[in-house]
This record gives structure tokens, sequence and C-alpha cells, in this order.
């Protein structure tokens, strides 16, 4: 639970440009998501390059990102997405070669 108000409050703080809060969220979640992502891609670099997305994201759309359930489960929902768009973008870039 204490997590869960410490990512609320980190999210807060990116929403205002505040770097450190965004750094400090790198940290705590980079390393899960590219386990979770590697899982689904089954390659560590797409994995990490996946993720790498995902965080470039959030802070160019921090100013518009509201999250209405726990930051966990908002993060890892856009990883999943971005894998599943990384995979149909791999897929048709092998049908054209």
């Amino acid at each position: 639970m204490q997590e869960v108000h410490a990512d609320k409050v980190l999210m807060l703080a990116i929403g205002n440009n505040d770097y450190i809060s965004y750094n400090k969220l790198f940290d705590r979640y980079y390393g899960r998501l590219c386990q979770y992502v590697y899982s689904l891609l089954m390659d560590r670099n797409d994995a990490e390059d996946v993720v790498q997305e995902l965080f470039l994201n959030l802070w160019k759309n921090r100013g518009r990102i509201e999250i209405k359930e726990n930051v966990s489960g908002y993060l890892y929902r856009m990883a999943k997405h971005l894998a599943g768009k990384f995979i149909r973008e791999s897929r048709l870039i092998t049908s054209i070669l």
C-alpha cells in the first residue's frame, strides 16, 4: 500500500516536470518491466528497447497522463501494449522483406 501511494506522489511530481521523480520511478520499475516484456518477446535487447520507449513516452506525455488506478498496473498495461505494437511492426517488416 505504501508503494502505491509513493508511486502516485511520483506521478504527480512528474506531471509537474520533476525529473528527479521520473528517475525514481524509472529506477523502481525498469528492471521489472524489462523482465515482463522479455517474457513476451523472448529477446532481451528488444525488451529493453520497448521499456525505454515506454519511459520516453511517459516523460513526453507527462502533462497529459491521468492515472485513475494504480501506477504499476498502468505501466504494465503500457508495456504490454508497446510489446504488442513491437511484434506487429516486426511482422510487417518481415513480410515486406
